[in-house]
């Protein structure tokens, strides 16, 4: 079966959660009172990678991490945003619209929330290659990622389930280079019920839902609202597993043991093991319960996250890995074998110059990857980052970021599918962004990378890519 690679599906959900507790939400609220309501959010930047065709050929966007938790909320809707993601939701009082003529205020006494997004990203490579048959993003101006979408709640309190929320997510994707960045669609971004048990040491959400929204910080730290550039890797659509525009049934529960300590679990439906655009033919709007020859995929994490507090530097380590039963076929051998592969994360605080925003300071973390290269083109992959937050006098929620990249390509997978073909052994990059807040709920990143092999085959041995993210939450 031929699994196209829709990389470049940047700027959607997940990333790095600096911190999760109280403490660095209160440093935020100093920030707030301080006179400056802007508040960064996370997310991630995931797209399938599997068995390639020479046509469809991943994106060479790269990563910049960031961000920081929100404040807590201060209002009566902010707190009914999206509950169970591996790092906070974007808070709906920074948005265009805010509380307008008391909106979200009367929703929300009736346990009702929203949040509207729409986010865009940019390529261009400002050395105009000419290189014959090339076609990657950035090669000509390219819009490739657009993604307009609501996520709704509803507050299961109201109806005597303490702590648990309904969610639902409607999700266009866009862009304007399909057999780059895989095709275009509208489908249920998620369907779930959360509930958490024992005080909250127990979390458990059911339903349709994206495993890139819960796992990882698979791209550290991409940002839901500032920024669309997050790693190129695409551990998660490697393995099979739900990434947006794609999400499947299942169930996840997280135990929240003491001393930022933590460990969740997944068992869902694997994405198929076929062509994208099959996939989304035949989804029916994201809500297909099984899918001939798919089956089951366990993903487990197991972590550290302790937040920024004064006198006390963020820390977040993690480490996984997944099991997927769906069978792919092998390069080495032509038939057929259940998929897996494992990952590991850490993200250290190395500078905190301001304890009354503990956030703020200088960042350095690191990734990898795996899968078998004996059936996925892309098997192991690295990054190392450095990256500021509040480093610019008067903008405590900025970021800057320096981050390297580094995708190994599978021999066994390029000479079967590239057989006699002058490829690239491998996808590097290395880019400087900065995210900037202009006013509440619009957020601009810019960036700049030198990528190498920004293309497997024909070969674009350097690009200087130049990227912009336009963001808005409403």
């Amino acid at each position: 079966m031929k699994f196209v690679i829709a990389a470049a599906c940047a700027a959607m959900w997940s990333s790095v959660a600096l911190a999760q507790a109280s403490a660095q939400n209160d440093a935020q609220k100093t920030a707030q009172d301080a006179g400056n309501d802007d508040v960064q959010q996370t997310a991630q930047n995931t797209a399938p990678v599997g068995k390639p065709t020479i046509s469809a050929r991943p994106s060479s966007t790269p990563g910049t991490p960031a961000a920081t938790v929100p404040p807590p909320p201060t209002n009566n809707y902010d707190q009914l945003g999206v509950k169970g993601w591996a790092t906070p939701f974007p808070l709906a009082s920074d948005s265009l619209i805010g509380d307008a003529g008391g909106l979200r205020t009367k929703l929300a006494d009736n346990g009702l929330y929203f949040l509207g997004y729409s986010l865009n990203g940019f390529a261009y490579d400002l050395r105009g290659n000419n290189t014959p048959g090339a076609n990657y993003n950035g090669r000509r101006p390219t819009y490739y990622f657009g993604s307009t979408g609501i996520a709704m709640t509803y507050d299961a309190s109201r109806i005597g389930l303490e702590g648990g929320q309904f969610e639902f997510q409607l999700n266009a994707l866009t862009n304007a280079a399909n057999d780059l960045n895989g095709p275009k669609n509208v489908d249920i971004g998620s369907l779930t019920y959360f509930q958490p048990f024992l005080h909250d040491t127990f979390e458990v959400k059911v339903g349709y839902m994206v495993l890139a929204n819960e796992f990882m910080g698979a791209n550290v730290a991409g940002s839901f609202a500032n920024g669309s550039l997050g790693p190129s890797a695409a551990f998660i659509g490697v393995v099979g597993a739900a990434f947006p525009g794609l999400n499947t049934p299942g169930i996840t529960i997280k135990y929240n043991a003491p001393n930022h300590f933590y460990d969740k679990v997944a068992i869902v439906r694997a994405i198929p093991n076929e062509a994208v655009q099959t996939i989304v033919d035949s989804e029916r709007f994201g809500m297909r319960l099984s899918y001939p020859g798919t089956k089951a995929l366990v993903m487990n994490e197991f972590g550290y996250n302790r937040p920024s507090a004064p006198d006390q530097h963020n820390l977040w380590f993690r480490a996984g890995g997944v099991y997927n039963w769906t069978q792919y076929t092998r390069f080495d051998t032509g038939g057929t074998s259940s998929n897996r592969g494992a990952y590991a994360a850490i993200d250290y605080q190395l500078t905190q110059p301001d304890p009354g925003m503990p956030f703020r300071g200088i960042y350095a973390g690191a990734s990898f990857t795996y899968a078998p290269p004996n059936m996925n083109l892309f098997s192991r992959y690295f990054e190392a980052r450095v990256y500021g937050l509040g480093i610019i006098p008067g903008r405590p929620l900025d970021m800057a970021s320096l981050v390297f990249t580094d995708n190994s390509l599978s021999r066994s997978a390029l000479n079967t599918e590239f057989r006699g073909l002058d490829t690239a052994n491998n996808l590097a990059s290395i880019t400087a962004s900065y995210a900037y807040h202009i006013l509440p709920g619009a957020f601009v990143q810019v960036g700049l990378g030198v990528v190498k092999n920004a293309e497997i085959y024909p070969k674009v041995n350097w690009a200087l890519e130049s990227y912009l993210s336009v963001n808005l939450i409403f």
